[in-house]
């Protein structure tokens, strides 16, 4: 009996889980439903996508492929971050802040590296 009830507890937070990341996955398509629906005046729209950090190879040379598979899944969801955040907004502008590459001194084929993993997550 004790275990069905823990089984139970489980099976909610699985549910709980899921609808808040769908409720996360869609947050940026939901405010945007919510803005066209208000009477307020529209004016400019300007977005901030703040401090991606794009690691690079030194991450894969200290963690094997962990560390490839890392970089790899932090440019795909860099990318999905900002897709959903211009399809959602449709901003006029958009800036990106931070540490950009997240290193001080970098090897020309190492910024060159980088700065095509930064074109691809940021192509329009």
């Amino acid at each position: 009996k004790e275990m069905r009830t823990v089984m139970r507890l489980w099976a909610l937070l699985g549910v709980l889980l899921i609808l808040a990341s769908l409720g996360l996955w869609n947050y940026a398509t939901l405010c945007r439903a919510r803005g066209e629906m208000s009477s307020e005046p529209k004016g400019k729209r300007i977005a901030f996508f703040a401090d991606p950090q794009i690691e690079g190879h030194d991450r894969v040379k200290l963690e094997g492929w962990y560390g490839a598979l890392n970089n790899a899944f932090n440019d795909v969801y860099e990318k999905f971050v900002y897709r959903q955040m211009v399809q959602a907004f449709e901003p006029e502008i958009v800036f990106v802040l931070g540490d950009l590459f997240s290193k001080q001194n970098l090897p020309d084929e190492e910024f060159f590296a980088r700065l095509e993993r930064y074109s691809w997550i940021f192509e329009s």
